[in-house]
């Protein structure tokens, strides 16, 4: 009987022959054969049967090999194709398999020997992110957006996916080959001419893709220290939890964050929910004694069909209270008398989240691109409830909406706009109302950038100030004194120009440049009713990291041109961590995520 050889190479095991007989011993077709010792006695002259017997297999093995022929080596005949979006050439051809290569990161000169210290990222964690599995077919959308999450982590300097075409069926085999990014650094922010803030974040805990952070921060009122913790996948489950603990210069804050995991904008479900807990000892100047409760809980439902966008109807229930001393503009109210905001309410709303997105590489050049979100996206609830200390119904309006376009190849424009308020007789409106405006082109060995930032504030609690877009956008901050940054109304703008210096490590450039920044406030607590503009001209070293999104480290040195009796007439320096367009593009209510 003939056997045919195996089309799998290694599954099918052939016997040996000797001249002595036939051995049992069985190797794998690739296994050399046994080199024979020159010491031992010489084999025994084969018997006619014996003969005969290698003959026959002889002519099975040929004419197995004719019917069936074994592929060809992968990397003789294998099609390889390489991508770091979808595979479109390759849509709808059977997974085979799905493999996992995972590098530490690239660090450049003498700094490479720190790569060893860096635990690599754990291959069931990105695992985890695929939206694809052997057996499936290849989905454009899903490689698509599966490569986007991938960048989106922060966690990954490259990351790309191989497909091998060697299986006879026709099947691909997919390989995720990721490269880290170094995770551990340095934070530090100088606030305010009397606030500094700096510590540690790993973003990378162990190649876990759990984010830690430990703060200390220094006012004039005192010295304290945050911890925060964030875990992709609380107790191995579909959970992204956060956890935040800070103890700042007479403040007190806790926060708890729950959300399921997101592993495409296409999903049907999902859910949230958050808990904050704070209170300050001391303040600023009327506003003395702070203390608050929030919870919110919300359930989205995906409820259209559309390939291009996706709409989420959102559903659910908040609580918001505050316990302060502080300004009021109601008529009822004495200003300095303790009043308590106390608002339950039920909440409905809606999210638009695009699922179409371009690509931007001239930011950093060779070294890394942007996802570009194409259309409208935004995210706004509605909550209707009871308002304890007005005695009366309240609404509660939180939303954001925004826009990026691209307008030729090397320009970006961003439109966003946000806003928070409450209403009701005899209700304090707590109202934020921001918008932004961001353009930024590329340039002779660099690129330009132009905001235009602008905000309303009426009736604002103390808990609410740390959402202002002033301290990042508006580079004229670090030259005022801190009961002048957050007036009323505020306008600011600012010119900046970037020339690269030279590349860092795989996805990393360093710049040089300068910029010239403006502001205008009117409306200001403690002025007298007075405006007060402000205006700086500076240089900059700024570190631009560029895989999906484009994170900043910048450097600034500035003097102030435009002088008043609010600014401070020396220099400044700031070190500030964030992303080149320094906006959070998520409605308020959203702080913990």
């Amino acid at each position: 009987m003939c056997l045919p050889s195996s089309r799998r190479k290694g599954i099918l095991k052939l016997p040996l022959v000797s001249w002595s007989g036939i051995s049992n011993v069985t190797a794998a077709p690739d296994e050399a054969h046994p080199r024979p010792n020159a010491l031992s006695s010489p084999p025994a002259a084969p018997t006619a049967d014996t003969l005969r017997l290698v003959v026959r297999l002889l002519a099975c093995s040929a004419l197995s090999t004719c019917l069936f022929p074994e592929p060809a080596s992968a990397s003789a005949d294998c099609a390889v194709v390489e991508s770091r979006s979808s595979l479109s050439s390759l849509s709808g051809t059977v997974i085979t398999s799905v493999d996992i290569v995972s590098d530490g990161p690239s660090l450049p000169g003498l700094t490479s020997a720190f790569g060893l210290l860096h635990p690599v990222s754990q291959a069931s964690i990105i695992r985890r992110q695929l939206l694809f599995a052997p057996g499936d077919t290849v989905d454009t959308l899903l490689v698509g957006e599966t490569m986007r999450r991938l960048r989106a982590q922060r966690l990954f300097a490259d990351a790309v996916i191989l497909a091998r075409r060697c299986d006879p069926s026709g099947g691909v085999a997919l390989s995720v080959n990721t490269r880290d990014t170094w995770t551990l650094r340095p934070t530090a922010r100088m606030k305010s001419q009397s606030q500094l803030s700096f510590g540690i974040e790993e973003r990378n805990l162990l190649g876990s893709g759990r984010s830690m952070s430990l703060t200390r921060e220094m006012t004039l009122r005192g010295n304290g220290a945050a911890f925060a913790l964030t875990d992709p996948f609380v107790f191995g489950q579909d959970v992204s939890g956060h956890f935040r603990l800070s103890n700042l210069a007479g403040g007190h804050a806790l926060r708890l964050g729950l959300l399921r995991h997101d592993y495409s904008v296409f999903d049907t479900w999902r859910a949230e929910g958050n808990f904050a807990r704070s209170s300050y000892g001391d303040t600023i100047i009327g506003e003395r004694a702070l203390h608050t409760v929030s919870a919110m809980t919300l359930v989205g439902r995906r409820i259209d069909n559309n390939p291009t966008s996706v709409l989420t109807l959102l559903a659910g229930a908040e609580f918001d209270s505050a316990a302060s001393i502080s300004p009021s503009k109601r008529k009822s109210a004495v200003p300095g008398q303790a009043h308590v905001r106390s608002f339950l309410g039920a909440d409905v709303g809606l999210m638009q989240r695009t699922a179409q997105f371009d690509t931007a590489s001239w930011i950093v050049p060779g070294r890394g691109f942007l996802d570009v979100p194409m259309g409208w996206e935004g995210e706004a609830v509605m909550g209707g409830g009871y308002e304890r200390d007005a005695q009366a119904a309240a609404l509660k309006v939180d939303g954001w909406t925004g826009r990026v376009f691209i307008p030729e190849r090397g320009q970006i424009l961003m439109v966003d706009a946000w806003a928070s308020m409450y209403f009701g007789h005899g209700v304090d409106r707590n109202q934020i109302a921001r918008a932004s405006l961001s353009w930024f082109s590329a340039a002779s060995r660099g690129l330009w950038g132009v905001r235009v930032t602008a905000e309303d504030l009426y009736e604002l609690d103390p808990d609410r100030r740390g959402l202002s877009l002033m301290p990042l956008a508006d580079y004229t901050t670090p030259v005022l004194r801190s009961y002048a940054v957050r007036a009323r109304h505020t306008v600011a703008g600012s010119i900046d120009r970037d020339v690269r210096l030279f590349n860092v490590a795989a996805s990393s450039v360093l710049n040089a440049g300068g910029f010239i920044a403006g502001s205008y406030r009117w409306d200001v607590d403690n002025n007298g009713g007075r405006p007060i503009q402000a205006g700086v001209i500076g240089a900059r070293l700024r570190l631009l990291s560029a895989n999906g999104a484009v994170s900043s480290t910048r450097l600034d040195i500035g003097f102030p041109v435009l002088r008043n009796e609010v600014i401070a007439r020396k220099p400044f320096v700031v070190l500030t961590f964030g992303s080149l367009f320094d906006v959070s593009r998520q409605r308020d209510g959203r702080r913990v995520f």
